[in-house]
């Protein structure tokens, strides 16, 4: 048969069976669902991310401080060597004596240029330092190990 011949009903478009629309077709509300689902997380997500904390499930964990060495004020009966009187020795690079405010991070700084490498330093100093690397004291020598 010609092109021109052909019925409508003979076409591959007239020829499928139309979908029942109550039985295929879900209800708007439905749809309302996931919609709000996905908002809900959206906003709880940029809520969460804003506050930086990330979303913590249970109590807030203790925060570890950092803490500063502060040097004791020099008993009156000794007097501070002047500058012109203090000895010239030099410390060998591979040590390194704790001063005031100094912490594990300060003299990773200091003598790595990294304050993350601390741990190297506590770590060939614990028996000097004790169990808490927070604890320094000022005038303990501090052997650096090279870097590793």
């Amino acid at each position: 048969m010609p092109p021109g011949d052909r019925d409508e009903g003979d076409s591959p478009a007239f020829t499928r069976r139309p979908r029942s629309g109550a039985a295929h077709r879900l209800p708007l509300w439905l749809w309302a669902i996931p919609a709000v689902a996905i908002a809900a997380g959206l906003l709880l997500g940029a809520w969460v991310g804003l506050r930086g904390e990330g979303l913590r499930l249970g109590p807030a964990p203790a925060a570890r401080p950092t803490i500063a060495v502060v040097a004791a004020a020099p008993s009156p009966a000794v007097a501070a060597p002047s500058p012109t009187t203090a000895s010239t020795a030099t410390v060998p690079a591979d040590t390194y004596t704790v001063e005031a405010g100094d912490t594990m991070r300060s003299i990773a700084q200091k003598v790595y240029g990294d304050p993350d490498a601390w741990p190297e330093i506590y770590a060939a100093n614990r028996a000097a330092i004790g169990p808490d690397p927070d604890a320094l004291q000022a005038g303990t020598q501090l052997n650096i190990p090279p870097r590793g």
